[in-house]
C-alpha cells in the first residue's frame, strides 16, 4: 500500500508540473505576437488577430449610433500571469494596441 502512495503521488506531481510547463510554453502573450499585430487604418480585422493570438481572456463590446451611422467597438485581452495584449477594434477593425509586463 505505502508503494501504491508514492507511485500516486509521483504521477499528481509529474501532471502538476507537465500542466504549468504546457501553460508557459504555449503562450501567446509574447513580444513577437505583438509586433505581428497590425493597427490603424492597415489594421487587421478581428479573424487576423485571433489567428495569431487565439481567443481572448477578456472581451468588452459596444455599439452607438449617431445620425443613423452605427458604430461597434471592442477591446480583447490576452494575459498570461502579469504580461497582457489589448486590442482595441471599430467595426471589427483594430485601432490600436497596448502591451503591459513584456
Amino acid at each position: 500500500m505505502h508503494s501504491f502512495r508514492r507511485s500516486t503521488l509521483a504521477l499528481l506531481i509529474a501532471v502538476t508540473l507537465g500542466l504549468n510547463l504546457t501553460g508557459c510554453i504555449g503562450s501567446k502573450v509574447t513580444k513577437e505576437n505583438f509586433d505581428k499585430l497590425e493597427t490603424g487604418i492597415t489594421g487587421m480585422n478581428v479573424q487576423k488577430v485571433k489567428d495569431v493570438m487565439g481567443e481572448p481572456t477578456e472581451q468588452n463590446s459596444g455599439e452607438i449610433g449617431l445620425a443613423g451611422v452605427g458604430v461597434s467597438g471592442r477591446t480583447m485581452t490576452w494575459k498570461d500571469g502579469s504580461r497582457s495584449i489589448s486590442i482595441v477594434f471599430i467595426n471589427d477593425q483594430a485601432i490600436s494596441k497596448s502591451q503591459v509586463g513584456m
